[in-house]
Parts: structure tokens; sequence; C-alpha cells
């Protein structure tokens, strides 16, 4: 008959055994494996069926993993001091210093090793934090994923004596992720927490075909106030991709894109001026009145989009000022525009090198720069004229001598 054996207790001193084996309660015939988390039986084979897990691939891989990870008493130490006589000591032992107070420490040797593992981890750190920028800088530049790769090659060579440029590991397909699964949902977070604490939002979306999906793209984007930056901010929030765009697609659609908004919030939806837009908007109202209650505020009709219509007012009394405006914001930037004699002169006279912007007649809204520079440059302009002036009449008076 064959024998079973019987867990030995001084396995656990054999230091092959000792990292993993654990004996199993009210069961002398098995042995536990902390790695794998299983017990196994002992057979006849004794300490042979030991060796036989710890050849298993399973075990070795667990066994492999362990010990390139660390754990966290790795980033502490205890400092453990043992009271001696306050007689002088001398000792030739590399792990023993002396302190000045008469007690006996163990050697920095164990600080430093844990210094390397604290600085490794850190490192770490830097090295996602370097990569992370340099993701949203690609973002921020529009470049592509496979030039931003290929420019991460070049930094070991840029950078040669920086740990961080030579263990940066950032390719096309990495880039891509760490934007899309990374970046982008924490930036979005933020967003709907910004939309959250704001009173009103208005609401923008537009539609066109997607080449690459073959679907029309509902593109999305909220406008409210930025309490802390203090002034009106316009985000994308996200898109919608449609076959058939009927006005129940579009408002299906919207509300689906939308869901982290407070319907309360909404006080305008821009967009373009087609039937069925203006059909999705009624639908919308009534979905809004109807889900509603009593003395909820309701979306304001200043047509299809109210960006055009804002600037459109805001052109209109311009031109009811009766000042031109416009006549004198066009000359003063086509004076000096592609007329490198005339702003060297200008910069002669006057001693300035702030020019006039252009003046844009569709986006009236965006020109609050352009009068702002005009009227800050005025007295520039007049010596320009001035000096032009006196220097042709001294031109003049020299050539009739």
């Amino acid at each position: 008959m064959s024998k079973k054996t019987t867990f030995n207790c001084e396995w656990q001193l054999n230091d092959k055994f000792k990292p993993w084996l654990e004996p199993v309660k009210n069961d002398h015939f098995s042995a536990y494996c902390k790695l794998c988390k299983k017990s196994f039986t002992l057979s006849n084979m004794g300490e042979q069926a030991l060796s036989s897990h710890m050849k298993g691939k399973k075990h070795n891989i667990l066994l492999s993993n362990q010990n390139k990870s660390m754990s966290l008493k790795s980033f502490y130490s205890e400092d453990k001091k043992e009271p001696v006589s306050k007689e002088p000591i001398t000792t030739t032992s590399p792990d023993i210093v002396v302190e000045s107070a008469g007690q006996v420490t163990p050697s920095h040797h164990n600080n430093i090793k844990e210094k390397r593992v604290i600085m490794t981890m850190l490192i770490k750190d830097e090295i996602t934090k370097a990569e992370i920028i340099w993701c949203m800088y690609q973002v921020l530049s529009h470049s592509s994923q496979r030039s931003g790769g290929q420019a991460v090659d070049l930094f070991p060579l840029m950078f040669p004596d920086s740990d961080i440029a030579k263990k940066m590991r950032l390719q096309r397909t990495k880039i891509a992720y760490t934007v899309l699964y990374g970046l982008a949902p924490y930036f979005f977070r933020q967003l709907k927490e910004e939309c959250c604490d704001c009173d009103v939002i208005t609401i923008g979306f537009d539609e066109s075909l997607n080449k690459v999906a073959q679907k029309g793209q509902m593109d999305i984007f909220v406008r409210y106030w930025d309490n802390e930056k203090n002034q009106v901010r316009s985000r994308y929030y996200g898109s919608a991709f449609l076959g058939h765009a009927t006005a129940d697609d579009l408002l299906k659609a919207f509300l689906a894109t939308t869901d982290g908004i407070d319907t309360k919030k909404i006080l305008q939806v821009s967009m373009d001026g087609p039937n069925v837009n203006k059909k999705f908007l009624q639908d919308l109202k009534s979905k809004l009145k109807n889900e509603g209650e009593a003395g909820d505020p309701i979306l304001l009709n200043m047509g299809s989009c109210g960006l055009h219509n804002l600037h459109n007012a805001f052109k209109k009394s311009m031109k009811a000022s009766g000042w031109k405006v416009v006549d004198f914001l066009r000359s003063l930037y086509y004076l000096f525009c592609y007329s490198p004699a005339r702003r060297e002169d200008y910069t002669r006279f006057s001693g300035s090198s702030t020019f006039p912007l252009k003046f844009c007649a569709v986006r009236w809204l965006e020109n609050f720069s352009v009068v702002d520079r005009a009227t800050k440059i005025i007295p520039n302009v007049e010596k320009y004229v001035k000096g032009i002036k006196n220097e042709k009449k001294h031109l003049t008076a020299q050539a009739l001598q």
C-alpha cells in the first residue's frame, strides 16, 4: 500500500522553500504555496513534491514578478539604536558605524540601498510626467503621432546626460492610447465639473461628413462663463455619428452626447439654419417643457445661430454710430501691410514697432483687440504722418535750390 507523506516543519528552514512554503491547517498531508495561492498534496513524494512544484511555469512566473517588484517595506527604515557603554568603541567591521554619542547604528549601506530604491521610483514618476507633457504638446500643436514618436527617439541624442530622456518610450500607438484613454477622460471630467458650476450654458452643434467613417458627424460645443479666468470659454464637448439625420435622430444624438449637462441650465442652442434643425429646436423645446416644472427657464429664441446674430448686431451698432470706424480700421491696417518702406519710416519717426491688426468684417465681436490696438498707436501714427510731411518739404526745398 502507498504511504502518505506528512508535512515536515524543517522544510521551512530550507532557503529554497522558505519564501513561499507554509503548512495547511487541519491537513498534514498537504503544503501551501504563498505565491500561487493554492495548496497541493504531498502524496508519497515528500520533499520531491516541493521541488516538483517549484518547477511549475506559473510558480516561476510569480516568483520572477515578486523579485522585480518592490515591497512597501523598502521605502521605510527603522532606526534601531542599541545602548552601549559610554567608553570609546573601536571596530573594523564595515557594517557598523560608531557615533559620537556612544551608540552603535547600522552602516549607511542599507540606507544608500533604500535611497536608490526611492530614486528609482521617483525617476519612473518623472518619466511618466515627461511622457504626459509630450503627449499634451502633440495635441496642442496638432502634430501627427508618428512624428511625435520619431522625435522621442532623438531625445537621448539631444540630452545624453538625462536619464529621463533615455528611458522615455513613446511611439505612435502609445501616444494614441495615452491621449485617448488617459488624458481625454481627465479633461472631460474637468469640463463637466466646470459646466456643473455654471448658472447658464450655451450649446452649439454643427454637422459634416466624416470621410473616414463615412457617417455624419455632429460636433457639440459648450460656451460658458469661466469664473477662474473671468471670461467666456468655448470648449469641445463631444461628437455623435449619424446615418440618417432627421430631426428625431438629431434630438436623440444631442441628448445622448450632452447627458452630463443639466438641461435646465441650457440658455440657447446655436446651429445652422436648415429646416431639419428648426424642427429639432421645436422638439427640444417641447421635451424640456414637458419634463420641466413651472418656473423653469426656457430656451431663448435668437434665431438658428446666436453667435452670428450677435456679430450682426455689433456690426449694425458700429454702422449706426456714423463714425466710419470700419473704413478707418481697414485703412490703418493696409497703410503698413505689404509695405516694408512705410513700416521702416513708421518705426524711425515714432520709435515703436507695434503695428495695426487686421480688421475682420465677418466676426465683429472679435475685433475688440483690433480697436484696442488702434487706440494705442494713434499718437505714433500722427508722428509718422508729420515726419513724412516734414521730410517731403525738406526734400522739395533741396530740389528747388
